[in-house]
C-alpha cells in the first residue's frame, strides 16, 4: 500500500516487549479511515560504547517505560 500527500495518518509507536537487555518498539500508521496502512518494529538492544558489549536496561529506563506503558505490577 502507498501513503501519499495529502493523505492524515495516525501513527502510534509502543514498547511491547521489555527483555534484560533489550526493548521491542511497534509502530502502526492508520488513515483517516482507520485503515491499518503501514506496520513494522525495531529491537532496540541496550550498548555500552565504552566497554563494547550489550548492558542491562538501567532501572530508571525500566521504570519509565513500564510506567509509561501500564507495564508494572
Amino acid at each position: 500500500q502507498r501513503v501519499l500527500y495529502p493523505l492524515c495518518l495516525k501513527v502510534g509507536v509502543r514498547v511491547s516487549t521489555l527483555g534484560n537487555k533489550h526493548f521491542l518498539m511497534e509502530y502502526l500508521a492508520v488513515g483517516e479511515d482507520g485503515e491499518e496502512l503501514v506496520s513494522g518494529d525495531t529491537t532496540m538492544i541496550m550498548f555500552d560504547y565504552e566497554a563494547k558489549r550489550t548492558k542491562r536496561v538501567s532501572p530508571e529506563i525500566r521504570a519509565a517505560i513500564e510506567g509509561h506503558e501500564g507495564m508494572a505490577d
